[in-house]
């Protein structure tokens, strides 16, 4: 099972808590986690989930796609 914080990787804002089988962001954005596989409400595989711990780099980075600012 997979838990921690994903933060933005310019900023450093807190983005979403991964915890009990789900990822949970500001706003009750919900995403359920199948092992490590991200799905959506739909049952959509958005991505993955992987250990890191470090700062990534890029604009099109899963976590960036999945919590940008709405």
């Amino acid at each position: 099972m997979h838990y921690g914080h994903i933060y933005h990787p310019q900023t450093g804002k807190w983005l979403a808590s991964v915890k009990d089988g789900k990822i949970t962001a500001p706003g009750g954005i919900t995403y359920s986690l199948i092992g490590d596989m991200i799905v959506a409400d739909d049952g959509t595989e958005l991505g993955y989930l992987s250990p890191f711990i470090g700062i990534t780099k890029g604009t099109g980075d899963l976590a960036n796609q999945l919590f940008k600012n709405r």
